[in-house]
């Protein structure tokens, strides 16, 4: 039982990308949103929202060229509802 918290506990706090999304596709995606006319422009972001096991956010950002190089950039990160909003924001043209 020891074991099984002590793994819990180092997926959850550990830097590594590998470790702590390693069950990432079975946590269910709350929100998925592309920019407007993407295929038609050819470049814009894509953003995944999941809902990992303790309940939080866990959200990925991509940069994607449509018609030539395909994901050109991406971030990942958790939070909150607020900062899903304002990452959305952030990304829409004024």
């Amino acid at each position: 039982m020891r074991l099984a918290k002590r793994s819990v506990l180092f997926q959850r706090t550990s830097k590594d990308p590998t470790v702590r999304l390693q069950h990432g596709a079975k946590w269910p995606v709350i929100e998925a949103l592309a920019v407007d006319k993407l295929w038609e422009n050819g470049f814009g972001y894509l953003l995944i929202v999941r809902r990992d096991l303790e309940g939080g956010l866990v959200f990925a950002l991509f940069l994607v060229d449509v018609y030539c190089l395909g994901v050109k950039d991406a971030f990942w990160r958790t939070g909150t509802t607020a900062d899903v909003e304002d990452l959305i924001k952030k990304q829409r043209p004024e």
